[in-house]
């Protein structure tokens, strides 16, 4: 039976559902798959990743609307319809027809959907380094071998301007900042991230827009990287703790409980600072 893995969210997010769907296909080759790519959520989220694997394809749905959705449907739980399809819902999740849950990924023959973050499920290192090397052949690698200075994968964007996330406060990043003389920040909004560091430290911070992709070939390779509250920096992390677990990774102390998950053995290993 063909089998759709759904996908929410930037391109860290996209990222953790092709890493999914290509230890799906290593493990049920010959299997249809369909990437199915929602554009909703707090704000309209571009798709940013197609790769070419066997038997997949992709299918975007453009589900997004600006306006606050609850409010239009704020009597739609009284009707009858609702009723019955939360109780389709819950036996098709309960016969694992659907499955909706991190972790727990227990996939039948008759499974025809999957709709997850896929960000807590444990990382199999064979499976990260073969998943890295079809993403370099398919996304491209660094023309030149980046810079060894440390460096910050700060996230900004729609987080200054939505009231239900915030960016992480600069000043949380002292102990890192305090034996640091000069700093990159990879950032999507470089004059911002500049003028925050500038504000608070006494250090020579360039931020620099990449795409994400470059951030996070510029970013794996550092002696001294520190990540935020993003997917992006979440991949960071794990890629360092599994090809590199000599190098130092400064990471949110909230990231703990999902990088251990990512991890799991490997996490012993690794050289992880939390602030």
């Amino acid at each position: 039976m063909p089998l759709e893995i759904h996908c929410w969210g930037g391109f860290g997010s996209q990222l953790f559902a092709w890493f999914k769907v290509f230890t799906l296909v290593e493990s049920k080759p010959g299997r249809a798959i369909t990437v199915v790519f929602h554009t909703s959520g707090v704000t309209e989220r571009p798709l940013e990743l197609d790769l070419s694997l066997p038997n997949v394809r992709i299918r975007k749905v453009l589900d997004f609307q600006s306006t606050n959705r609850n409010s239009s449907h704020s009597d739609s739980g009284l009707l009858p319809s609702n009723y019955l399809k939360l109780l389709l819902k819950t036996l098709l999740i309960r016969f694992r027809f659907v499955i909706d849950k991190d972790c727990d990924y227990q996939i039948k023959f008759w499974t025809f959907q999957i709709r997850s973050h896929y960000s807590y499920e444990q990382i199999s290192p064979v499976n990260l380094v073969r998943f890295l090397t079809l993403l370099k052949k398919q996304l491209g690698e660094l023309d030149n071998e980046p810079e060894n200075l440390p460096a910050i994968q700060y996230r900004l964007g729609d987080l200054t301007t939505i009231l239900e996330k915030s960016p992480i406060e600069t000043s949380r990043f002292g102990r890192f900042i305090e034996n640091v003389s000069d700093v990159r920040i990879f950032t999507d909004s470089p004059a911002l991230a500049a003028a925050l560091f500038q504000s608070s430290f006494e250090v020579r911070a360039v931020a620099v827009s990449e795409d994400p992709w470059e951030t996070i070939l510029q970013c794996i390779c550092r002696t001294h990287f520190l990540g935020t509250n993003s997917k992006i920096s979440l991949w960071i992390a794990v890629i360092r703790a599994i090809t590199s677990p000599d190098l130092t990774t400064w990471m949110p102390i909230d990231s703990t409980e999902n990088i251990k998950k990512l991890l799991g053995d490997e996490f012993v290993e690794s050289k992880f600072e939390f602030y």
